[in-house]
């Protein structure tokens, strides 16, 4: 593998990491709202 597909690589990995931390932290917004809309 050339150094370039590393660092693509390297980037891609960075991207699906952040997409997947926003996604996370979104369900978990959309849980802690649930549980409100139900407690009152």
């Amino acid at each position: 593998m050339s150094y370039i597909d590393k660092k693509i690589q390297e980037i891609v990995k960075e991207i699906i990491a952040k997409e997947f931390e926003e996604s996370t932290r979104l369900n978990k917004v959309d849980e802690s709202k649930a549980q409100v809309s139900i407690a009152t």
